[in-house]
């Protein structure tokens, strides 16, 4: 059974049948809804947290690359005192 009766003018009348399957139908949009509120708000948050940690990332690429542009220049121009010089392997 469907849970609609078609009137003899046309029109559809829901029978408690079918109005439990649209109250049902009713809530499980709203759950639908509910859970897709809440992964849109996840996924602002994790893109927040992506753009934090890429400009984080870009700061240590630049602190990186200027210490080992300083390391060079000292050891190109004798600054590195042998005491700084690794051990040698034996």
């Amino acid at each position: 059974m469907t849970g609609i009766i078609q009137a003899p003018d046309g029109h559809d009348f829901a029978t408690a049948a079918g109005r439990s399957a649209v109250t049902d139908n009713d809530a499980r949009l709203e759950e639908l809804e509910s859970k897709v509120a809440f992964q849109e708000d996840t996924i602002q948050k994790l893109n927040e947290v992506v753009i934090e940690q890429d400009a984080r990332i870009h700061g240590l690429e630049t602190s990186l690359r200027l210490l080992v542009e300083n390391l060079r220049d000292r050891a190109t121009s004798g600054e590195i005192e042998p005491e700084d010089e690794p051990p040698p392997h034996y």
